[in-house]
């Protein structure tokens, strides 16, 4: 008899149980919509700061890409006189040609290397865009480098048209990636500037 006059001494009277009810209910809503929040917030600061390392890395891959073709185009330059010259005999010219493929798979190595770093950046599994974008850039570098090591290459006539069709179709998918990645205008004008080549 004690046990039931202390449980109906600090019994709440009926008619405050569902006031009690009401602000429990209000307070674990207000709680979920500030865990909801924060948690929608953080989640955007991660796909702008993956977009900026991502937006990093694109600008020393394009300047990887403009450093290789200069360098390939210095050298084609350099034995051009003598690799399209009538009197050149022609394990002269085949020298002449290796050289310039030897620098063309220089060129290659660089790119692989550009492709690799920029697979290796890390974005979140639910960050569909950003990884689109991260590995469709990584294929435009890889691409690229397949058409260099494919440059003169001896027997590999014919296949550097197919392989350059492969970095055109790599370069407007890496684009494409990049500018829906974005997660605003300024970064996509950023993109779009990037990815002019």
């Amino acid at each position: 008899e004690g046990a039931r006059w202390f449980r109906g001494r600090f019994r709440p009277p009926s008619g405050r149980r569902p006031r009690l009810r009401r602000r429990t209910r209000a307070l674990l809503v207000a709680v979920l919509v500030v865990v909801a929040g924060s948690s929608w917030s953080l989640d955007q600061h991660r796909r702008t700061a993956e977009f900026s390392t991502l937006l990093a890395a694109v600008r020393q891959g394009q300047a990887t890409i403009d450093d290789c073709d200069r360098r390939v185009a210095s050298m084609i330059e350099y034995v051009s006189p003598l690799l399209h010259a009538e009197r050149t005999p022609p394990d002269v010219r085949a020298g002449l040609q290796q050289v310039v493929h030897t620098s063309a798979l220089q060129a290659a190595v660089r790119l692989r290397a550009a492709a690799q770093s920029v697979a290796a950046i890390s974005v979140l599994p639910w960050h569909t865009e950003q990884a689109a974008a991260r590995d469709a850039y990584a294929a435009d570098l890889n691409a690229r480098a397949a058409y260099y090591e494919l440059f003169l290459a001896p027997g590999m006539t014919g296949s550097e048209s197919a392989q350059a069709a492969a970095v055109r179709t790599g370069w407007a998918a890496a684009r494409t990636a990049l500018l829906d990645a974005a997660t605003n205008a300024a970064e996509q004008s950023q993109a779009g500037l990037l990815l002019t080549h």
